[in-house]
């Protein structure tokens, strides 16, 4: 899994960089939970034994590397991250995140039709056209969405 580190572009609107932490805090929190998911399946689904004690394992060549520790700071790690992206959900709900984007989906929604009606208008429909207009503008929205 491929997991961003950066925000890309510092000037954004502050609801969509709430957005992004969110987005990016549920991503890292995932890839530390499978990391973890990985150690443990290695310890034969023994949470208590990978993540308790000091552990060695030996590299290819031959070198021992610790891993209880890092196993401890991959939890962390994934619970902070958990945390982190807790909070930003909660500002971002306290900030009307989601209000915002169905007024944005409405005033887009309203927009087509708009410009639909202005279409419809400017091709002078026979009367046996006009009548089919609520039957297929519906049924070609509907598969756009």
């Amino acid at each position: 899994m491929v997991v961003n580190w950066g925000l890309g572009d510092t000037h954004v609107d502050p609801g969509e960089l709430l957005l992004r932490l969110v987005s990016q805090s549920a991503a890292r929190a995932a890839a530390y939970a499978a990391e973890l998911e990985s150690i443990v399946a290695e310890k034969d689904g023994k949470l208590r034994k990978a993540l308790t004690g000091d552990t060695y394992t030996v590299t290819a060549e031959g070198d021992p590397v610790k891993t209880g520790e890092y196993v401890r700071a991959i939890a962390k790690l994934e619970a902070d991250e958990r945390d982190r992206a807790a909070n930003f959900a909660a500002k971002a709900v306290a900030a009307g995140i989601a209000e915002r984007q169905v007024r944005l989906a409405e005033r887009q929604g309203a927009m087509l039709a708009e410009v639909i009606r202005r279409i419809l208008g400017d091709l002078n429909l026979t009367p046996e056209q006009s009548a089919r207009v609520s039957e297929v503008v519906p049924r070609h929205l509907r598969a756009v969405a």
